[in-house]
């Protein structure tokens, strides 16, 4: 059985917090239409119609264990049991929550960071002190001389260069003041602090 989800509302709440329509399309006809009041069940289709985003719209199959995935949201939800107007409420919630969430590009500039630093220094050694060394020879050559395991030390972090010889460290990540992102940046600014202690000898 074909199921009509309709969700005309969710973009109209969000407009103003992600990217504005260029095109304000009109309601679809069938909001007007009062929703089945059964619950919905296992294998069943849902025929999910976001208003003002027809490459969101599709029809999805809910699963045997009656979980389905909707194009607007990364997780899978628990359907089975639910009427299609309290779905719809949930699919509400959770756009509005993602859509208010804190927003930051420092992973993806990071990364661009990251690559770029790569292209220019090219195919650098790791420092010797982070290779293992399985041979008596490479043992006798210094691999893993030196080398500080983390969880050992009494703040449970070494502070040891793990950048190439050669090239210097760079923190790539600058993460922001904002969501888990804050507490991100203190444990970043704890550990900086840890290996400057651990490089002056104090």
């Amino acid at each position: 059985m074909l199921r009509p989800l309709i969700i005309p509302i969710l973009f109209m709440l969000t407009d103003g917090l992600i990217a504005q329509p260029t095109q304000r399309l009109p309601l679809p006809q069938e909001a007007a239409i009062n929703l089945p009041s059964q619950p919905i069940g296992p294998s069943e289709l849902l025929n999910v119609v976001v208003y003002n985003q027809p490459s969101l719209s599709r029809t999805v199959r809910v699963s045997v264990d009656g979980m389905v995935r909707l194009p607007m949201l990364k997780q899978q939800l628990k359907v089975a049991g639910m009427l299609p107007a309290g779905l719809e409420l949930a699919i509400a919630q959770a756009v509005i929550y993602l859509a208010t969430a804190p927003k930051s590009n420092a992973a993806y500039s990071a990364f661009g960071a990251a690559k770029a630093a790569a292209e220019a220094t090219g195919s650098l050694n790791p420092p010797m002190h982070i290779l293992n060394a399985p041979t008596r020879l490479m043992k006798d050559l210094g691999y893993g001389k030196g080398y500080a395991y983390d969880p050992d030390t009494p703040e449970g972090f070494s502070g040891q260069n793990y950048f190439p010889d050669g090239m210097a460290r760079k923190q790539f990540y600058q993460p922001t003041a904002y969501g888990f992102e804050k507490e991100v940046k203190a444990r970043l600014e704890r550990w900086a602090a840890l290996r400057a202690k651990v490089t002056k000898g104090g």
